[in-house]
């Protein structure tokens, strides 16, 4: 599908079609131009994508026509200028069941050319009610449009894909170098833990986990680099240093009891000797 990649020319379009339209008003005169304007806006072609005044049957059984159809993407029910919006939106909705599933738009957009009103088909999240004059200030909305988030949607997945390749990598080599069961196990779902987990308030846990996302992002790219050797030796070394860190804390654990428990002591012999003083 061709669209407009670039975002700074679709805000010079935007601006361009919000002026273009100011004083449109008429819906059987202007409101095909209007949609092929907005197509125009985020450069995906009016004439192979989008139809015009498409016969469906409505919920109660009798036909209708649609003003502007994007299968799959944007269903558009215009009005004329003034005209109440909420009951073109309800007649948007009453298409709805006359299309296929793989017809079915993302988005619904309703407008009387003064005010345009974006509702998301499932209703999860309110709709976006704004005039045509602001159009421009409320782009990053209709971004879906030129395609952003679906690009942003497959960028994810290959990010996650990757990362599960190098994962199932690491699992191996480490496997292939004697580490196998619960320790294993219980060593890569930590590894996981650490791109999603914020570390906590206490110098211990913080550098605790430091050690983790330093071993995870060593042994990740060294993996994609073909040196599984190497990742199992660097996840080995982080073992080795998180479990001398825990010794460490675990001795300071102890000289800080110690010196509450000698502390005590102390508080205790003053005692003694002030009932001692006392007594006599």
């Amino acid at each position: 599908m061709p669209v407009t990649r670039n975002a700074a020319e679709i805000r010079h379009r935007a601006h361009h079609f919000s002026k273009e339209f100011a004083n449109a008003h008429y819906e059987l005169g202007e409101a095909q131009n209007f949609i092929r304007g907005l197509c125009d806006v985020f450069g995906f072609s009016n004439k192979r994508l989008v139809s015009f005044e498409q016969r469906v049957k409505k919920l109660d059984g009798r036909r209708g026509r649609i003003d502007g159809f994007y299968p799959g993407k944007l269903l558009i029910e215009m009005k004329s200028r003034g005209e109440k919006l909420d009951v073109a939106y309800q007649q948007a909705i009453d298409y709805l069941p006359g299309l296929s599933d793989a017809e079915l738009p993302d988005y619904l957009l309703i407008s009387d050319f003064e005010h345009m009103h974006l509702h998301t088909r499932d209703g999860r999240t309110p709709a976006l009610c704004h005039k045509l004059a602001d159009f421009d200030a409320h782009l990053d909305s209709y971004l879906c449009l030129a395609g952003y988030e679906s690009r942003a949607q497959q960028d994810q997945i290959a990010v996650d894909e990757s990362a599960a390749r190098h994962i199932a990598q690491l699992h191996d080599a480490m496997r292939d170098g004697g580490y196998t069961g619960v320790d294993l196990q219980r060593y890569l779902v930590r590894l996981l833990f650490c791109l999603f987990a914020k570390p906590t308030a206490t110098a211990t846990a913080a550098s605790t986990w430091r050690v983790w996302l330093a071993a995870l992002s060593l042994a990740l790219s060294l993996c994609a680099c073909g040196l599984e050797t190497a990742a199992t030796a660097a996840t080995a070394a982080a073992a080795a240093k998180l479990q001398a860190q825990q010794a460490q804390a675990a001795q300071q654990q102890l000289d800080a009891a110690r010196q509450q428990l000698e502390q005590a002591n102390a508080q205790l012999e003053a005692r003694k000797q002030q009932m001692d003083a006392a007594a006599q």
